[in-house]
């Protein structure tokens, strides 16, 4: 048979009707498909990826943003539309706190540290800014839609992780916290950040099985809570509990159409609930052990997990289909009479707590939190009232603040700080609590700051879930109920360093504080606010691309000296030593591999140069101890070893060389 003649193709002919259709529709819709795809891609990718917690990958997410920035500032496409009053101040409240963080630097005793928190700040910054730049009026519900997606994918990967293990690897959390088998970290590497995360989570699936435009979105998301409710029990976070309690309780306050959500937050209320009782009935799987049981109670879980959540998104479709046909609840209760119903249910809570005497028990409660004892390893936690340390970490914090009260000891320094004065033997990074800690290291002008700009942002959320028709404000709604959560996590925990949790935050914060209605900028105002945003962008990535380079070449020299290739690993640390002059790790690993390759005398030098950039560094004068005496120093060896032990007197290092002797 003779093949098939060959057909011309004609390319001065327009294109066919349906795929120009297809290309108008995408030129038209590209910048609505934005809003919704960025903050589902930073959640998904920060949270595969520890979080963010690494300086890596953070650094990586802020000099992509803002590059979009300054691209879109050069060429006139940004900002889509002008800034209102309330995104100026929000803008000029996170702007400030970032350059007052930097500023820092000038009076912190380790200015590598500080310059990491700069980084740390800057990258923030240019999420918020992006967002608060891009989004117009009308994109509020595809940002939360792509917010809470990505948080529901966080939350289902984690749930599975600990029902099928077999399917996921092993995770190294001791790169963050160290290892605890039974409270649920996978993917973010921190149990409380995973149990925060999944509380902003909650309003906005609830928001998205109420109001999502679709049958199957409102579908999908009713069935994911009861997914992302278990995954929060299974991190036996205290504080995480108390977030979605919060959550919850902005997000019915204002909500506008409670009675229309009721159905639908009972029927996930229900459904989250069959799967903790069920799920903490087998103890085996509850706390988290490697076993042929453990495994077989997660079979069983999964089966009624994918039970649970497929009957409740059926049943969250027959709620949306009966809704649209008006067969619906349509109880219009006025403001009026909501907020005295509220009124009169608070003040009567109010008058039965105090007579089951609830004053005393708080108070027996509060001293129980000044405990630093644990608070145990299972579902026992959640009656437990001990701190975990944490009134020692505030106390250590607001300590720090007496020294130097409006300026702090320096971004990063507190670290140091608790080394010296703790009052606990244990070592800490943080201060737990993201306004205390930058009490600490940034004074009082530095907690001012980021107070503001977290009240801001809930006070413009409220104000809009208020103030907008009854169709709109279910979004904001959403968000500030998210956003709510954030900040008493960030108050109880070292969620800032997770930076999936504060880049959450600043998507949100963004949406709120953006125009509510579109306005083409003036050519004046055009060209201001685009000098503004490279101005900021300029400024930003000076702070982060040198920490992300040093960070890199940091990496690279420790990977080749583990590999034995000490020539290439002195080459990288002196890389990073020309990125980072005035930081003491790149001093540090200087150092250390001339101790391996046994050119001890060379090491001092750089070795003395860490102590000069990182001061109050316990370990930067251990170091310098070892080499000196390696170095045959026996004198300046003990002098750096006493300067070292007065910084961290509490340390076993130290009390084991006393007790030996």
């Amino acid at each position: 048979m003779a093949p098939p003649a060959e057909i011309p193709i004609d390319t001065t002919r327009p294109v066919p009707a349906n795929l120009g259709s297809v290309l108008e529709f995408a030129r038209r819709n590209a910048g609505r498909m934005g809003t919704w795809t960025l903050p589902f891609v930073l959640v998904v990718y920060l949270g595969l990826k520890d979080g963010g917690y690494d300086p890596i990958i953070r650094s990586e997410v802020g000099v992509a943003v803002w590059w979009i920035v300054l691209v879109g500032a050069a060429l006139g496409i940004l900002p889509t539309t002008t800034p209102q009053r309330r995104g100026w101040i929000g803008l000029g409240l996170l702007a400030g706190f970032t350059l007052w963080t930097g500023l820092g630097i000038a009076w912190s005793s380790d200015a590598g540290a500080s310059v990491t928190e700069f980084a740390r700040v800057a990258t923030y910054l240019g999420v918020f800014v992006l967002v608060l730049a891009t989004r117009n009026p009308g994109d509020m519900r595809r940002l939360v839609n792509g917010l809470g997606a990505g948080m529901a994918v966080i939350g289902v990967l984690a749930l599975l992780s600990r029902l099928h293990p077999a399917w996921f690897p092993d995770e190294d959390t001791a790169l963050v916290v160290g290892s605890t088998k039974n409270r649920l970290s996978y993917p973010l590497g921190y149990w409380n950040g995973l149990a925060t995360l999944m509380a902003m989570a909650v309003p906005l699936l609830l928001f998205m099985a109420v109001r999502a435009r679709t049958i199957i979105g409102r579908a999908l998301a009713g069935g994911a809570v009861p997914a992302v409710a278990l995954t929060a029990f299974l991190t036996l976070s205290r504080g995480g509990a108390i977030e979605v309690a919060v959550a919850l309780a902005v997000f019915i306050a204002l909500a506008p159409g409670r009675l229309e959500a009721a159905p639908s937050i009972a029927l996930t209320a229900l459904g989250s609930a069959v799967l903790i009782i069920a799920t903490n009935q087998r103890d085996a799987l509850a706390n988290g052990l490697d076993s042929a049981v453990a495994h077989d109670q997660g079979d069983e879980i999964l089966a009624m997990t994918l039970v649970v959540c497929g009957g409740i998104a059926l049943l969250q479709a027959s709620i949306a289909l009966a809704t649209r046909h008006g067969f619906g609840p349509r109880v219009r209760v006025p403001r009026q009479t909501t907020v005295a119903a509220w009124s009169a249910i608070l003040l009567c809570a109010l008058v039965a707590a105090i007579a089951v005497g609830l004053p005393g028990e708080l108070s027996d409660r509060w001293q129980q939190f000044k405990e630093p004892a644990g608070a145990g390893t299972g579902v026992q936690r959640f009656d437990s009232a001990s701190g975990s340390g944490r009134y020692q970490t505030w106390s250590a914090a607001a300590d720090a603040n007496d020294t130097k009260p409006m300026t702090g000891t320096g971004p990063g320094t507190f670290e140091h700080w608790w080394a010296q004065h703790r009052d606990l033997g244990v070592f800490v990074r943080d201060a737990h609590s993201l306004y205390l800690e930058t009490l600490g290291e940034l004074g009082l002008v530095g907690f001012l700051l980021i107070i503001a700009l977290v009240g801001w942002v809930l006070v413009a959320g409220v104000l809009h879930a208020v103030r907008r028709g009854a169709t709109r404000r279910w979004p904001y709604a959403a968000a500030t109920a998210s956003a709510s959560a954030f900040a008493v996590g960030a108050g109880i925990d070292w969620a800032w360093e997770l930076s999936v949790l504060p880049i959450a935050f600043m998507v949100l914060a963004a949406g709120l504080l953006a125009p509510r209605r579109y306005r083409s900028p003036t050519r004046t105002e055009g060209y201001v606010t685009r000098g503004i945003l490279l101005a900021l962008g300029a400024v930003a990535l000076v702070a982060i691309v040198p920490q992300l380079l040093g960070a890199e070449a940091i990496r690279g020299s420790r990977t080749a000296a583990e590999s034995g290739e000490l020539a290439s690993a002195l080459d990288e640390a002196e890389s990073a030593h020309d990125l980072q002059p005035y930081s003491a790790t790149p001093d540090l690993q200087r150092a250390l591999v001339l101790e391996q390759m046994r050119r001890y005398g060379e090491a001092v030098g750089p070795a003395r140069d860490a102590t000069e950039a990182a001061s109050k560094d316990w370990r930067t004068w251990l170091v310098l101890s070892r080499l000196q005496a390696e170095a045959g120093k026996p004198d300046a060896s003990v002098a750096a070893y006493v300067r070292a032990q007065r910084l961290n007197p509490r340390s076993v290092i130290f009390q084991a060389t006393e007790a030996a002797r």
